[in-house]
């Protein structure tokens, strides 16, 4: 057994390593490609197989979806009605920007009726044509007012030109001229109350989606007007022949647009924008505050209110009541009794529950009280020993047998008006706080003040937040100030 000549056999032993060799190197190369292949193909491979798996996932749940069996949806009215009861039903309306306007259907479906211990949330009143002839009036255009607003606010622009011929000390006076500023001054006064009728109705009304539309619009011209109408009362009985309206060098952005800028403007203090931005209170209201200038009939009222207010303060209780008038006196009767011409008072229906008392010029004023008002209150209230210790009538008492520390005259010369206000707990409208600093501040401005400041104690947190909220901030004191008080002060 001879193998073929040139040695077959040897060649074919040796062929089969060399294809072991050339698939070795084969899947060595392929291998190699696969190591260089770039990162992005692989993310790419492994987004596509995650995306398939997804949308196979959202196409399970879709058909899963359909085949279950949905209930209808439901429509029964009536059903709906009783789930809800009407308050919640108009509050939802009012939450929405797109609900739409009651008709007069619904209000009849859906009228609250108050059980036998409520009280109704508002008396209903129908709106009358002239109050919406004057509501549009009053919001005409954006740079033109109706003929009404025009006609309130030329009134006004004549009552404000002409006031020197009914102020206090005018001499020579004309009685014709004085007629027809207080006959104008009547006419314009009911013009004002128009609004406010208006205002009263418009918060009754019966289509509570329209109330809360239009609230703060009215609400707020409301507001203006009411100051306004008090500053004119004040014109036409206590002003000054020396009154002043110098506008102050204001920027136009400064100013409010619309009838309530006009107003603004035309006020004395037509700079103190924080007092004439009164927003609306959460519900709407028809209650209606009146402030009008202080008389002498007023005084047993506002003293009530200042002894309430401050046994409200004292932490160990009510003054003691064997000199009930301790309080007013030491307090309020100074201002009271020698400045009633810058003194205020607010009223609703049940009487005088607010005051604003003011004096233009602390200086003269405080030798006036040396001389009448000091020496009358010594003879009304005995001199307390101080060898004990003394209750809080007793040192309202002491104070006035003691000597009355001065003011310096610089600070006198930034601030020289004294001012009081105070308005009972029971008045829950934050407003009128703000409309009685108003009327207070513009008769005093009026009459050629530039600032005014205001005396609490330390401990008197309620009085010191009160006058903060109505722009007051604390001045520093240096040397010659007592150090018993704080002083809070704004200028005008």
């Amino acid at each position: 057994a001879k193998g073929p000549p040139g040695g077959g056999a040897p060649a074919t032993l040796s062929s089969e390593p060399a294809t072991l060799d050339k698939e070795e190197d084969e899947l060595e190369e392929k291998k190699q490609q696969s190591d260089e292949e770039p990162m992005e193909m692989v993310v790419e491979k492994a987004d596509e197989q995650e995306t398939k798996n997804v949308h196979q996932i959202l196409t399970d749940i879709v058909q899963a979806k359909l085949s279950e069996d949905l209930k209808p949806m439901e429509m029964d009215k009536e059903s709906i009605a009783e789930s809800k009861s009407p308050e919640i039903s108009m509050q939802e309306d009012f939450g929405s920007d797109i609900a739409p306007m009651q008709t007069d259907e619904q209000v009849n479906k859906e009228q609250y009726v108050p059980g036998p211990n409520e009280k109704p949330l508002y008396a209903v009143e129908a709106v009358t044509m002239e109050d919406l002839s004057l509501l549009a009036e009053m919001f005409y255009l954006p740079y033109e007012h109706g003929p009404k607003a025009v006609q309130i606010l030329r009134e006004f622009q004549w009552l404000r030109a002409n006031s020197s011929v009914v102020s206090v000390n005018c001499k020579g006076k004309d009685a014709e001229k004085i007629e027809k500023w207080h006959s104008r001054a009547i006419k314009f006064e009911a013009m004002c109350c128009g609004v406010t009728e208006m205002f009263t109705r418009l918060a009754n009304c019966e289509n509570r989606s329209i109330l809360y539309d239009l609230y703060p619009y009215v609400w707020d011209i409301k507001g203006v007007v009411s100051m306004v109408k008090s500053f004119v009362q004040w014109l036409g009985c206590r002003s000054q022949s020396s009154a002043q309206f110098l506008s102050g060098d204001q920027e136009p952005w400064a100013f409010r647009g619309g009838l309530a800028g006009e107003f603004q403007r035309l006020l004395p203090i037509e700079a103190a924008n924080d007092l004439f931005c009164q927003p609306p209170p959460p519900m709407p209201t028809s209650k209606v505050y009146t402030i009008r200038p202080y008389f002498a009939k007023d005084e047993a009222s506002v003293y009530k209110i200042c002894k309430e207010m401050y046994d409200d303060e004292m932490d160990s209780g009510s003054v003691d009541s064997e000199q009930p008038d301790i309080v007013g006196d030491s307090l309020v009767g100074g201002l009271l009794t020698l400045s009633p011409d810058y003194c205020f008072v607010l009223e609703d229906e049940g009487g005088v529950c607010g005051y604003a008392l003011g004096t233009v010029d602390v200086k003269p004023f405080c030798k006036k009280c040396n001389v009448s008002w000091i020496p009358t209150m010594r003879e009304k209230y005995l001199k307390p020993e101080t060898s004990k210790e003394l209750s809080e009538e007793q040192k309202m008492m002491l104070s006035f047998h003691e000597e009355q520390e001065g003011l310096p005259d610089n600070f006198l010369a930034m601030f020289p008006s004294l001012i009081k206000l105070d308005v009972h707990s029971k008045v829950t409208d934050p407003s009128v706080a703000k409309s009685m600093m108003g009327c207070l501040l513009s008769s005093l401005k009026a009459n050629g003040s530039r600032g005014a400041f205001c005396e609490v104690k330390p401990s008197d947190k309620r009085s010191l937040e009160f006058y903060s909220k109505l722009g007051c901030v604390e001045l520093a004191k240096t040397e010659g100030f007592p150090k018993e008080m704080l002083f809070l002060g704004r200028t005008l």
